[in-house]
């Protein structure tokens, strides 16, 4: 994928590329700043994407099964979870599970140092997060929420595969 950082002609491969992936293209209110100088950005229901450098970043709930689906795919090394340069299966720590009322949930290990952050700050704990060692028995599902994605073959096959 080309290097859009500084491109004069950013707007315009941009959107091509959106529309290459059949991803909708919108226009953001505000001035184009930041690594690629564009007032696009691609959504698709409950993903947004994002161009920088040369490559996407996508973020939105991918459920596992579909994450374990695009690493099986011949394009799965163009379509890095949380944008790990090593293309890593998608399990922890590169996941995140979330309840049935969209609450995240976090290792219990990791509660006592997050209240007595909590504390510190003299700031109440999240209560969309919930600390258990067994996140099935909150009936929650596990899910990746960050993607680069290299190429726009990976790009449509991303897409694709969040549509269905």
């Amino acid at each position: 994928m080309r290097n859009l950082a500084g491109s004069p002609n950013a707007d315009y491969y941009v959107k091509r590329e959106l529309h290459i992936a059949d991803i909708q293209a919108w226009e953001a209110p505000e001035v184009a700043t930041g690594e690629v100088a564009t007032k696009f950005y691609g959504i698709l229901p409950g993903f947004r994407f994002v161009r920088v450098w040369s490559y996407w970043i996508a973020t939105g709930r991918v459920p596992i099964k579909t994450a374990w689906a695009l690493y099986a795919d011949p394009a799965g090394k163009d379509i890095r979870v949380d944008g790990h340069c090593m293309c890593p299966a998608p399990r922890a720590p590169w996941t995140q599970w979330y309840t049935p009322d969209n609450k995240q949930v976090f290792p219990k290990d990791q509660e006592a140092e997050y209240l007595h952050y909590m504390e510190k700050l003299d700031m109440k704990p999240d209560p969309n997060w919930v600390f258990s060692d067994d996140p099935l028995s909150l009936g929650a599902q596990e899910f990746v929420t960050c993607y680069h994605i290299d190429s726009e073959v990976g790009l449509r096959v991303f897409a694709d595969a969040v549509r269905s």
